[in-house]
């Protein structure tokens, strides 16, 4: 399962984390590392860009994940994906995408 972490201190969000399978699907191999500290909205088509980006200017409570199909933009194209976005306590301001 792809898991992408994102700082949402920061107005840009940046990611912090991302396993091998979100690696794999975002980007292609040759850029891999290109992922770290790049924007999530780079990740993502408009729509869903603008709706994450409310979404964690207003942070949900930690113990309520929030669930909602995402457009990504894959190293394949664009994908609709059920993504579940979960806020992590032990690391305030960060938030847990897969």
């Amino acid at each position: 399962m792809p898991v992408v972490v994102v700082d949402a201190r920061h107005k840009h969000l940046p990611v912090v984390l991302a396993n091998a399978a979100a690696r794999r699907c975002l980007t292609p191999e040759s850029q891999a590392f290109g992922l770290i500290e790049s924007s999530l909205p780079r990740w993502l088509g408009s729509a869903s860009a603008s709706w994450i980006e409310t979404l964690l200017a207003e942070m949900p409570d930690p113990g309520s994940p929030t669930r909602n199909v995402l457009e990504w933009c894959c190293a394949e194209g664009e994908v609709s994906v059920m993504t579940d976005i979960k806020p992590l306590a032990m690391f305030l301001g960060s938030v847990w995408l897969c």
